[in-house]
């Protein structure tokens, strides 16, 4: 892999990171701050495992996991507020896919399993 490509994937996943809470986030954003093609950052990044559009959404609903373990009792919207999705919906249906649960589920197996530990 070339240090450009290098350099590339570094920075795609440090904007990730930095910006993943932002709804508007998207692939568009990366390659216009990057300076570059949507086309060359997809080229750039054939031999990831997933897109970069499933990376994002990938750290968000990870965020989302943690809020809906963590602290406190959260609304949904809230949590989807703040982890970066659009809406509840989209959250919902992208957690539902990832982990096989939907939020609510999770988070009250998460709790028992909590229970159960304790």
């Amino acid at each position: 892999m070339r240090t450009s490509e290098r350099y590339l994937r570094a920075a795609v996943t440090d904007l990730i990171e930095r910006n993943f809470r932002d709804p508007d986030f998207s692939v568009e954003v990366v390659a216009r701050h990057l300076h570059v093609s949507r086309r060359h950052l997809y080229r750039v990044l054939a031999g990831s495992p997933t897109s970069l559009a499933e990376m994002i959404a990938d750290r968000r609903l990870d965020w989302a996991r943690g809020l809906l373990t963590g602290p406190g009792n959260p609304k949904l919207e809230a949590v989807a507020h703040a982890s970066g999705f659009a809406s509840t919906a989209t959250m919902r249906n992208r957690f539902r896919a990832k982990y096989g649960l939907t939020p609510d589920e999770f988070r009250r197996a998460a709790t028992v399993a909590d229970a159960e530990a304790s």
